[in-house]
C-alpha cells in the first residue's frame, strides 16, 4: 500500500515536471553525471570520473545499455527506487517501534517533497539514501536474526561509491556490530574442549562478524581503487573531490553554505581545481596528489586561525538543522513555486521531523536499532559540517528522522499515561532542542527572491536553444536580485551572440559591478570593444582579465594579438620602429610564440639592428624548423647578407 501511494505520487510529480525545462536539460552536477555516463555508454573516458564518486554515472550507464538514453526511463527507475525506499522506511518502523509508527513513516516519506524531488532528478542524493537504508536494516538482521555481514558491508561499500560522506561512521558500525554480535552465543560447551578455548572461539566467531562487514566494504573500493590507479590518476580510492570540498568548507572565507572556491568563487570547473594546484606547486601533479594539496590548504587555513574556524563550524554544525532548505543545484523555493504539488509537501520534510524525531529518539534509546540510527545521525552530521551544508547533503538522514519521528508519536500515544514526571521531562527536553535548532541561526538565504531559480531556468533554456525565453529568465533573476552573481554576465553573452553590442557591454559592465575581478566578463567584454573598433579599450580589459580570477590564458593571447596586428598595420606602413614595438609589446606577453618572435626579427632586419639577428634566426627555425613564415625570413636574411657581402666585395 505504501509502494503505491509513493508511486503515485511521483507519478504525478512526473506528469507536472515533463517537459519543463528542468526535466529537459540536467543542470550542473546533474549534467556532470549525465555527461559521464554517456561518456561511459560511448566506451570513453571523462576528466570528471577522477573527481567525482564512481556508482552514479556507472548506474546511469547501465540504464542507457538497458533502456537507451532515455530521460524519462531512467526517472522511472529511480521512482521505482524511491518508492521501494518508503516501503523500506515503514518496514523500520515497524520494526523499531509497532505497525502504527511504520504507516505513518511510510505516508509521511511518501509525501515528503524532498523526497520525491530528488527521485527525479540526476543526482546520486536518492541512491545513496536507499543504499545507506538497506545497509542499516541489513546491520539489523545481523544482530537480531540471520543476516549476511558480507551484504551489510557491500551495501556500505556501494553507498560510499555514490557518495563518501559516511565513511567514518565504519568505525563505529563495526564496534556496534561487534559489541552486539557478542551477546548472542555461537557454540554451545563441547567434550574436549576446555572452558579456555570454548571462550577463545566463541571471541573468535565474534569477529569473524565485524570482518566479514569489512569484507564486504572492501569488495567495491578495492575495485574502485585499482580503476583509479589503472587510469592514471593515482590512488584515489573513491573521488577526487574530498580536498577540494573540505578546503572550500574550511577557508577564511568560507560562509558554511557556499561552494566558493577561493580565488575563483562558484564559477570553477575541475580543470580550475587541477590548474590550480599545479600553479601553487609547480609540479605536475595526479589527481591523488591534488586531492592532498586540497587536504593540506584546508588544515593550513583552520591553523592560521582556529578561533575563526571553531565559530565557523559552530555555524555550520547549526546550520545542518536549520528550517531553510539550502539550495545547491536547484532553487527549491522556486521548484515550489513552479509545480504545484511540490509546494504543497517541500514542507514534510527535515526541519518538521526534528521535534518528535529527537523524543523519538530518547523514548526508544533502550532499543539497539534506535541506537543504531543515533549513531549513525551523529557520526553523519559531524561528516556534513567538516566540510559545508546545504539540503541535498544532509537529506540522506530524513527517512531516519522521519523513522523517529513517527516512532517518537507513537510511543508517546501509547505511553502518556505511564511515564513518569522524569522521564517526560527528559523526552520533553529533547523535543525542545529539536525546536530551537532550526531557528538557532540565521542563514541568510531570502527565499523569496526566486534569483537562482530563473537563472538556473534561463540555463536550461540557452541550452535547449530557445534564446528568447532564456532572456526573459535572465531578465527576471536581474530583476529579482540586481547582484546575483553571472547574471547580468549571461545576458551579455546572448546580447554578443545576437551581435547587439550597445547591451553586451551594458550587461558586462553591470556584472563587473558585482564581481570587479571576473575574468570572463573583462575578456568578454574586451571582445565587443575590439569588435566595435575600440581597440585601447578592449586592450586594457584583455589585461584585467589576466589578471583576475580565474587567470585567462585567452585573454592575453587577445591582449598580445592586438600588438600583432599593430605591428603588422605599422610594418605596412614601412614604420617598422613602431613595429618592432608593438611586436616587443606582444612578446612581453606570449614570449614563447613563434609568429611575434619572426615578426619582430623581420623589423630588427629590416631596421638593421642587432648583430644577433642570426643566431636569433637559427634559435628559431631550430625551434620551429615547419613554421613557414620563420624559414622564410631566415631566406630573406641570408639572401640580404649574400648581396651585402657581394655589394662589399665589387668595392
Amino acid at each position: 500500500m505504501i509502494f503505491l501511494l509513493a508511486l503515485i505520487i511521483r507519478l504525478i510529480y512526473l506528469w507536472q515536471y515533463y517537459g519543463t525545462p528542468f526535466y529537459l536539460v540536467p543542470m550542473w552536477d546533474a549534467a556532470e553525471y549525465y555527461n559521464m555516463a554517456e561518456a561511459l555508454s560511448r566506451g570513453q573516458s571523462h576528466v570528471s570520473f577522477a573527481y567525482r564518486p564512481p556508482l552514479y554515472p556507472l548506474f546511469i550507464a547501465l540504464s542507457n545499455l538497458i533502456f537507451g538514453v532515455s530521460l524519462l526511463w531512467f526517472r522511472i527507475i529511480q521512482i521505482i527506487l524511491g518508492s521501494f525506499a518508503c516501503m523500506l522506511i515503514m518496514k523500520f518502523g515497524e520494526r523499531l517501534f509497532d505497525r502504527r509508527a511504520g504507516i505513518a513513516a511510510g505516508v509521511i516519506a511518501s509525501l515528503s517533497g524532498l523526497m520525491f524531488f530528488y527521485d527525479l532528478e540526476f543526482s546520486p542524493t536518492s541512491l545513496i539514501l536507499l543504499l545507506n537504508l538497506l545497509f542499516l536494516w541489513e546491520m539489523l538482521e545481523v544482530v537480531e536474526r540471520d543476516g549476511s555481514p558480507i551484504q551489510a558491508g557491500l551495501y556500505f561499500g556501494l553507498g560510499l561509491l555514490a557518495w563518501p560522506i559516511a565513511l567514518p561512521f565504519l568505525p563505529v558500525a563495526l564496534i556496534w556490530i561487534y559489541l552486539n554480535q557478542r551477546r548472542i552465543p555461537y557454540f554451545p560447551t563441547r567434550s574436549g574442549l576446555s572452558d579456555a578455548q570454548v571462550v577463545w572461539r566463541k571471541r573468535l566467531k565474534s569477529l569473524s562478524v565485524p570482518g566479514g562487514v569489512l569484507a564486504g566494504l572492501l569488495i567495491p573500493l578495492i575495485l574502485s581503487l585499482f580503476l583509479h590507479i589503472a587510469a592514471g590518476w593515482g590512488t584515489v580510492m573513491l573521488s577526487g573531490h574530498g580536498g577540494v570540498n573540505f578546503y572550500i568548507g574550511n577557508n577564511r572565507n568560507a560562509d558554511g553554505i557556499s561552494a566558493n572556491l577561493p580565488g575563483i568563487g562558484v564559477g570553477w570547473d575541475w580543470k580550475i581545481v587541477h590548474n590550480q594546484a599545479e600553479a601553487a606547486t609547480g609540479e605536475r601533479l595526479n589527481i591523488a596528489q591534488v586531492d592532498d594539496f586540497y587536504w593540506k590548504q584546508g588544515f593550513s587555513e583552520i591553523a592560521a586561525d582556529p578561533l575563526r574556524w571553531i565559530t565557523l563550524m559552530i555555524r555550520k554544525a547549526l546550520l545542518f538543522w536549520n528550517h531553510t532548505e539550502i539550495s545547491n543545484n536547484q532553487d527549491f523555493y522556486y521548484h515550489a513555486h513552479k509545480f504545484p504539488l511540490f509546494g504543497r509537501l517541500m514542507w514534510l520534510g527535515f526541519p518538521l521531523m526534528l521535534i518528535p524525531a529527537f523524543m523519538g529518539l530518547v523514548a526508544g534509546w533502550q532499543k539497539r536499532g534506535v541506537k543504531l540510527f543515533g549513531f549513525f545521525l551523529l557520526i553523519y552530521f559531524i561528516a556534513v559540517t567538516v566540510f559545508f551544508v546545504n539540503a541535498r547533503f544532509r537529506h540522506p538522514v530524513t527517512p531516519l528522522l522521519i523513522i523517529l519521528a513517527a516512532g517518537g508519536i507513537s510511543y508517546l500515544i501509547r505511553q502518556r499515561s505511564l511515564l513518569s514526571y522524569k522521564r517526560w521531562s527528559i523526552i520533553a527536553a529533547a523535543g525542545l532542542i529539536g525546536a530551537f535548532l532550526p531557528f538557532a541561526v540565521d542563514s541568510r538565504i531570502n527565499t523569496k527572491s526566486f534569483d537562482y531559480g530563473y537563472f538556473t531556468e534561463g540555463n536550461a533554456w540557452e541550452r535547449i536553444g530557445d534564446l528568447q525565453k532564456a532572456e526573459e529568465s535572465y531578465l527576471q533573476a536581474a530583476k529579482a536580485n540586481p547582484t546575483a552573481p553571472y547574471v547580468h554576465f549571461k545576458l551579455g553573452e546572448l546580447y554578443r551572440e545576437q551581435r547587439d553590442h550597445r547591451k553586451a557591454e551594458e550587461y558586462y559592465r553591470l556584472e563587473l559591478a558585482n564581481q570587479p575581478d571576473y575574468s570572463k566578463a573583462w575578456n568578454n567584454l574586451g571582445i565587443v570593444l575590439l569588435e566595435s573598433g575600440r581597440d585601447e579599450d578592449a586592450l586594457s580589459c584583455f589585461m584585467r582579465a589576466a589578471v583576475g580570477r580565474p587567470p585567462m590564458g585567452e585573454s592575453v593571447r587577445n591582449a598580445a594579438r592586438i600588438w600583432g596586428e599593430r605591428g603588422l598595420n605599422a610594418a605596412e606602413a614601412d614604420d617598422w620602429r613602431s613595429a618592432k614595438r608593438c611586436m616587443e609589446n606582444a612578446l612581453e606577453l606570449m614570449p614563447t610564440d613563434p609568429m611575434y618572435r619572426t615578426m619582430q626579427l623581420r623589423c630588427c632586419m629590416m631596421l638593421e639592428e642587432g648583430a644577433s639577428i642570426r643566431v636569433q634566426l637559427n634559435d628559431l627555425t631550430a625551434k620551429y624548423p615547419d613554421f613557414p613564415p620563420a624559414v622564410e625570413l631566415m631566406r630573406e636574411f641570408n639572401e640580404k647578407e649574400r648581396k651585402k657581402t657581394n655589394a662589399m666585395r665589387s668595392r
